[in-house]
């Protein structure tokens, strides 16, 4: 796969540095807690750490790191660097939102991720290319934000949806009420993702209206032997 432009990447990355920088202090916190008390042990003030204690700090720390490395898998899956494997769209569109929220913040916006809960069960799983969406979503919101007219604040509401054979990943924005209502040209959007996905030859469509865009995906198969929670299949 191809890599996207880089301005997608540089906008995302605001997003990531973020996450990291969130899983170094949990575990830089945890790991000096645990220094303090083990120092009480030996005659300073505080007391050693206790069974529970460590216990708390070991799944507190352990969740940092499995948060660091999904977060580095969608880095890559951003850089083209991964091979193309199908991933739970819902899981991946609640990652891509959170890695968003930064960078959109950054240009006075608001994201929301609306009707694409997690299904839970592997029945209720939607499954996508992972590589190919991740991008596609980067270049769809790095666009939209640049179509947004200086001094607009509003609110980007990005879901999720089967339609026959295809997942429907869908965009549309709102200016606040104290906003002035300047229009957003999605065409302006669509035709940029459908650039993207020519140069790229992605399999997906790009479809607008005034007030909406919507990107449809070719729905995958969950392989056999698939691992749901790292996204890549047993050998």
């Amino acid at each position: 796969m191809q890599r996207p432009p880089a301005e997608a990447i540089a906008f995302l990355a605001p997003g990531l540095v973020h996450q990291f920088g969130n899983l170094l202090l949990t575990i830089q916190g945890h790991a000096l807690g645990l220094g303090e008390r083990a120092a009480g042990d030996r005659g300073a003030i505080g007391a050693a750490p206790g069974p529970a204690t460590l216990g708390r700090s070991r799944e507190a720390i352990l969740h940092a790191s499995e948060r660091g490395g999904r977060s580095l898998q969608l880095l890559r899956r951003l850089l083209g660097e991964t091979e193309a494997c199908p991933t739970d769209a819902r899981e991946l569109l609640a990652e891509l939102v959170e890695l968003a929220r930064v960078p959109v913040r950054d240009h006075r916006q608001s994201i929301e991720l609306v009707g694409a809960e997690s299904g839970g069960a592997e029945a209720d799983a939607l499954w996508v290319e992972a590589g190919g969406c991740a991008q596609l979503f980067g270049v769809a919101l790095l666009a939209l934000m640049q179509v947004v007219p200086d001094g607009v604040r509003g609110l980007v509401r990005v879901s999720l949806r089967r339609d026959g054979t295809e997942l429907c990943l869908g965009f549309t924005f709102a200016a606040l009420a104290d906003s002035l209502p300047f229009p957003v040209s999605m065409r302006a959007v669509a035709d940029e993702v459908t650039a993207f996905a020519g140069r790229r030859g992605l399999a997906a469509a790009c479809v607008a209206s005034p007030s909406a865009l919507e990107l449809r995906l070719p729905e995958l198969r969950q392989p056999l032997g698939f691992d749901r929670r790292l996204g890549l299949a047993e050998s």
